[in-house]
């Protein structure tokens, strides 16, 4: 597993891909595969998580098995930062049959304090973290998503 700082950022990096997963299809239900959170075949230079592409590629590497591979401890992170939006009631999906094991999430949408959290505007900032999010993504700041992430989920948007 990484050291705990970088579980902290990988954790808000997912909870912000996430989030803006269900800001851009709200209200409709999504399925999630934590193996492949932002879809099955789009290129690494277009993500800002990491697959099981990456995870597979890392078994080459001399040293790592599937035990002692980062890719993996990276993968779970993202898995329980869905339960933690689950826990947390910003998302919703149908109940995980195979508990902390589940690999896929399906049936998932933001709840309306997830809604609400995103479209939250500062008072003094005026900004709408949905969008921010989103164009963070989109543009490839993917560092900038953490900071983004703590604030949404601390409530310190005023």
């Amino acid at each position: 597993m990484p050291n705990d700082l970088a579980n902290i950022d990988q954790f808000h990096k997912c909870v912000a891909v996430v989030l803006n997963l269900m800001y851009e299809n709200s209200p409709n239900p999504i399925g999630v595969d934590t193996f492949y959170i932002e879809g099955e075949g789009v290129p690494a230079n277009k993500r800002a998580l990491v697959n099981f592409d990456n995870e597979m590629k890392a078994w080459e590497k001399p040293g790592n098995s599937s035990e002692s591979n980062p890719i993996k401890s990276e993968i779970a992170v993202c898995k329980n930062a869905i339960f933690f939006l689950r826990d947390e009631v910003y998302i919703q999906s149908k109940e995980p049959k195979h508990g902390q094991g589940q690999r896929t999430f399906s049936e998932c949408k933001l709840t309306s304090k997830g809604l609400a959290a995103l479209g939250r505007v500062g008072v003094k900032e005026k900004i709408n973290w949905g969008s921010l999010i989103h164009s963070a993504i989109k543009d490839g700041k993917y560092k900038t998503l953490q900071d983004m992430a703590v604030k949404v989920l601390s409530g310190g948007l005023n």
